[in-house]
């Protein structure tokens, strides 16, 4: 005889946030179900702390904010929260003290544990935002940069060790070396 598989228990956005504030623990919420945010790798904080370059090079009028601030991603009848690992918001009434609702920008430093989600399920929601223009995923394998773009259809341009990747979104350019600073491959 065998078992169904347990069904996780939904929760609103309502008791996502009453849950979420207190707890010591980040989670996310994705489709009604409630899941905690796990440890990075040694090489996703690394790519992290090089991505942070953008908290010093962004324009006056962004804010750039890391997965401690979460994404408020309203679609149909459901609301996501989910914790990009650096978004950049330029929007003046974009203020909520918990989330941002309109970022122009999502960096993620993927995984072959996180790729899934981060290139298929967060992409997927994400891009519906009218305000999103870039999303880049940057692999912590390899040297490799993936960047979507509203203005081109999200048809991915990739960038590698040697290349220049320019952000549009907020007018910065860097070198692919820059995000893998003191990480050997």
């Amino acid at each position: 005889m065998s078992v169904a598989p347990r069904k996780p228990n939904r929760a609103s956005e309502e008791e996502y946030l009453a849950f979420e504030h207190p707890a010591a623990t980040r989670h996310e919420l994705v489709g009604g179900v409630i899941y905690a945010m796990v440890g990075g790798t040694d090489r996703h904080n690394l790519i992290f702390g090089n991505i942070a370059l953008l908290h010093r090079d962004a324009p006056e009028t962004s804010q750039v904010f890391t997965a401690q601030t979460k994404l408020r991603v309203a679609l149909a009848d459901e609301v996501d929260y989910v914790s990009p690992d650096v978004c950049v918001a330029r929007v003046d009434d974009d203020r909520n003290r918990h989330y941002r609702e309109q970022p122009c920008l999502i960096v993620e430093a993927i995984s072959p544990s996180t790729e899934r989600e981060d290139r298929r399920d967060k992409f997927l929601a994400d891009a519906r935002l009218p305000s999103l223009q870039e999303y880049v995923l940057v692999t912590q394998d390899a040297p490799q940069v993936e960047i979507m773009r509203r203005r081109s259809a999200c048809i991915p341009e990739f960038a590698f060790l040697q290349d220049q990747l320019r952000l549009e979104s907020v007018d910065l350019s860097y070198s692919v070396t820059d995000f893998y600073r003191r990480i050997p491959f």
